[in-house]
């Protein structure tokens, strides 16, 4: 029976709602981590059978890719959509969407490609970035509190949120401990301490010191057996990582010195 293969195709086809959506990446990328789900019940065997799954992956990849790049808040008929745009007048953000989209985009595939806790700690990772950008919509969008009296004007409770993401990726890559992935983990745990950021004094700083430690890390990496296929997946990692905190350094030496 092709019921199966038709549930994938109408459930793959679910992402062109993206035009309804405020935040089109999000709904793109809810179908795209569904479609696995689908699979598991083509229970034929095969190669055109996994064939057809892997175009509808790369298809929906390429549309999040798209998406993110052209439409990151939605079309003008949505309500929600202008408000995120009025906020993204700010030339903070743009430059911070403008990070997440060249750069964080192509890692989380990556990520996700090699499975296992790679692909649950992308998820920590992807929330760490929102979470961020969440933190500078308030910081562009509201005044800081006159005196020092309320604790709301603390650095270090403007990036709890952050923080919690954070945590969440070190709480996925000890519970992976010891698997064949680790030292991967290892070092995007390492690098997004940088996320930690805007509670420094000296920002670009303590984003270079995470950012100057990536090589090493990556050659730890790189120094185990792996067949080729895997082996360019985990240089793909090494190095979208590293592009994506020299743009993080880089966007902050820009907006964020202190």
């Amino acid at each position: 029976s092709l019921a199966p293969h038709c549930a994938l195709a109408s459930g793959a086809m679910t992402a062109l709602f993206w035009v309804m959506s405020a935040d089109p990446p999000r709904h793109v990328r809810d179908t795209l981590n569904a479609l696995p789900v689908f699979g598991t019940q083509l229970h034929t065997s095969g190669g055109h059978h996994r064939d057809f799954v892997a175009c509808f992956v790369g298809l929906l990849r390429d549309l999040l890719r798209y998406v993110a790049r052209w439409h990151p808040c939605g079309l003008a008929w949505s309500l929600a959509a202008r408000d995120r745009l009025q906020q993204q007048t700010d030339p903070s953000l743009s430059e911070f969407d403008k990070v997440m989209r060249d750069r964080l985009l192509s890692l989380l595939d990556i990520m996700a490609l090699l499975g296992g806790g790679l692909e649950e700690l992308s998820l920590a990772v992807e929330g760490a970035f929102k979470a961020q950008r969440r933190m500078l919509i308030l910081a562009t969008t509201h005044r800081r509190p006159r005196g020092g009296s309320d604790v709301t004007d603390s650095a270090s409770l403007m990036v709890r949120e952050t923080e919690e993401a954070l945590k969440r990726g070190h709480d996925v890559a000890e519970a992976h401990a010891g698997e064949a992935f680790e030292d991967d983990m290892k070092m995007v745990v390492c690098a997004f301490t940088a996320m930690s950021w805007p509670a420094t004094n000296d920002p670009p700083g303590f984003v270079s010191a995470a950012l100057n430690a990536l090589p090493i890390l990556g050659k730890k990496v790189l120094a185990k057996r792996y067949l080729t296929k895997e082996r360019h997946l985990h240089e793909q990692l090494v190095h979208e990582l590293i592009q994506l905190f020299r743009a993080l350094l880089e966007y902050v030496k820009l907006f964020h010195k202190s």
